[in-house]
């Protein structure tokens, strides 16, 4: 049967994702739409990445670390820096 209305298709697309779900045929795939990618919402790649970044920035003397046991913040927070 081919669906001939919005709402016909909406039930067919929904009883197939019901059905690959039942035969546990549905696997998480990444995103590339926002948050991926922001801040919270890093892999551990992207979280390894910006720390190197920081590091390589830090050698360069274009970014300063956070020191919270004197109360002092990081030059560039992480949203900048992202």
């Amino acid at each position: 049967m081919i669906p001939s209305t919005s709402l016909e298709l909406s039930l067919f697309v929904l009883s197939a994702i019901l059905t690959m779900a039942a035969n546990n045929e549905l696997q998480r795939i990444p995103s590339y739409q926002y948050p991926a990618a922001h801040l919270g919402h890093l892999t551990e790649g992207q979280s390894n990445s910006l720390e190197k970044f920081k590091a390589l920035l830090a050698k360069g003397q274009y970014y300063t670390a956070a020191d919270p046991s004197r109360h002092i913040p990081a030059s560039h927070d992480d949203e900048t820096l992202l």
